[in-house]
């Protein structure tokens, strides 16, 4: 049985990558690896493009998750603030920290004027 490999590895990419970024890179491995443009190399060819499309489909539907709870999250901290819930507002923000790039998320408190919720 052959070992997995880190699905970044397999696409070419950072683990920073964006939605987009993921996408560019599976098809550019698909067109590569496409059993029809390799038939020299057919059995490897098959391997290395099942590989890619398992790959992206895992990083895909892991994007997908990770936008829908980020979705969540924005729309929980500010109910949660109207309901007097701060700390729990504090904690879904330190969460969305995780979550979001550095830029993205400043923006966030910035627009949502949410920087003291940070100091909690």
């Amino acid at each position: 049985m052959s070992q997995k490999r880190d699905c970044y590895e397999i696409l070419g990419i950072e683990r920073a990558a964006s939605a987009d970024e993921i996408k560019s890179a599976y098809r550019k491995a698909a067109l590569k690896w496409h059993p029809d443009r390799n038939p020299t190399k057919k059995q490897e060819a098959e391997e290395k493009f099942r590989e890619a499309t398992e790959a992206y489909s895992i990083l895909s539907e892991a994007m997908q998750v990770n936008g829908n709870s980020i979705k969540i999250l924005k729309a929980y901290i500010p109910v949660a603030l109207v309901r007097g819930y701060d700390n729990y507002a504090a904690g879904a923000l330190r969460t969305l920290q995780e979550r979001i790039s550095p830029g993205a998320f400043n923006k966030y408190v910035t627009e949502n004027q949410l920087s003291g919720l940070l100091s909690e």
